[in-house]
């Protein structure tokens, strides 16, 4: 599987600075597990330029990933990278 199989669903909530639960859906448009193994989130706070961090999405169940705590402790503009 490649990473242009997946199908990637996301929600912010609350969606504001500090705490954060970020909930990702995914599957495989080829009809496989679509499992993340070994994927890292990285993202980068765009409104300023050296804000950066990565971290291990905690796999809930096949097909949803979580990541929760405050990692994005600004508001403005955020960017998920692949």
């Amino acid at each position: 599987m490649r990473i242009d199989d997946l199908v990637v669903m996301m929600t912010l909530t609350p969606g504001r600075a500090g705490y954060n639960e970020l909930n990702v859906m995914y599957f495989d448009v080829n009809g496989g597990e679509g499992e993340l193994g070994g994927i890292m989130f990285a993202f980068s706070y765009l409104d300023y330029g050296n804000i950066h961090f990565e971290h291990p999405p905690t796999e809930r169940h096949t097909g949803h990933a979580v990541l929760t705590g405050e990692h994005f402790r600004h508001a403005g503009h955020w960017r998920l990278q692949r």
